[in-house]
């Protein structure tokens, strides 16, 4: 667990690691320079905390990676919480098919007392049309990330994965360079070029929706899926075929929109090198307009929009 000033979650999330049926080795939490007094509750929940000046939540998850002396790691964001047998289902899951180096589930998103989403794969275009191959009843194997994979809607995060440490490794840690909600689908996408994914088909993660999640707004998710398409394409040796046509089909398109917000926010100079980039990608005339709206003044872009009559767009997001 990385933590940063996390004190009004980690102790729940700590005591969720603390009911597992089948208990967990051993329990790290890497201080990422807090100020809360974070480092003292998870010490108190028992776990063992390596302390670091703040380096960024990739930098503490890789010390985490690299001091854990367990085959198998599990990942916990601090303001997640695991169902009591999540971890069991996993080793059970790892036991069925011991080749494969990573295990997923499903989880389910809430705020406060209120479940907002049951089941994420049970969305609809999220999972169902992955190429899986049934192992049991709830369990499935992917033996690659496959187109419908990476245009399905990303649902590897950390606190549903465990993995093994030696992949973990092999595929290079989490990018301290990449921010917060771009780092964790970039790594997951290189371990998936390594190794094959079971997914156990029960929501037994607990996915805490607040103010201060990482995800974040469409003009940021898309900025990051524009640092990750560059990191794709200057390595695509790295990941798997289908992020690497994923990253270069929708690039464009991602581009595009990024720049139209900027333009519905009157920061026409932001807009601009993104609608020249993505002309050079993919010449369209709806870029070319934009792009040429982007000269005619801070105001020009949302005024022709209300006098269409069409009303400002709706924030796009990457994932």
């Amino acid at each position: 667990m990385a933590a940063y000033n996390s004190g009004a979650y980690i102790g729940p999330a700590l005591d969720s690691v603390r009911a597992q049926t089948l208990p967990v080795a051993e329990v790290i939490v890497v201080d990422d320079g807090s100020a809360d007094g974070s480092a003292k509750v998870a010490e108190a929940h028992g776990a063992r905390v390596i302390r670091q000046a703040n380096a960024g939540v990739s930098t503490a998850r890789n010390v985490g990676i690299q001091a854990a002396t367990q085959e198998w790691i599990a990942f916990l964001d601090h303001d997640d919480l695991w169902e009591p047998g999540k971890i069991k289902a996993q080793w059970a899951a790892t036991q069925a098919v011991p080749e494969a180096g990573m295990v997923a589930c499903d989880f389910l998103q809430f705020r406060g007392d209120e479940v907002v989403t049951p089941s994420f794969l049970g969305l609809p275009g999220r999972y169902h049309g992955i190429n899986k191959e049934p192992v049991s009843e709830g369990l499935a194997l992917i033996r690659r990330a496959d187109r419908a994979y990476v245009e399905a809607g990303f649902f590897l995060f950390p606190s549903v994965v465990m993995a093994r440490k030696d992949v973990l490794v092999a595929a290079g840690l989490f990018n301290p360079e990449l921010p917060g909600g771009a780092e964790d689908f970039e790594f997951f996408w290189r371990v998936l070029k390594r190794t094959a994914l079971l997914v156990v088909e029960r929501p037994l993660v607990r996915w805490r929706i607040h103010a201060t999640n990482t995800s974040g707004d469409g003009l940021r998710m898309n900025l990051k899926f524009v640092l990750v398409a560059d990191r794709v394409a200057r390595a695509p040796e790295r990941y798997p075929e289908a992020a690497v046509r994923h990253c270069r089909r929708t690039l464009p398109g991602v581009l595009l929109d990024a720049a139209r917000i900027h333009l519905l926010q009157g920061e026409p100079r932001a807009a601009r090198p993104l609608l020249w980039r993505s002309l050079t990608l993919r010449p369209r005339p709806r870029t070319a307009a934009y792009w040429a709206l982007s000269w005619l003044g801070a105001g020009s872009f949302t005024g022709l929009r209300r006098a269409l009559g069409r009303g400002p767009d709706p924030s796009p997001k990457v994932r």
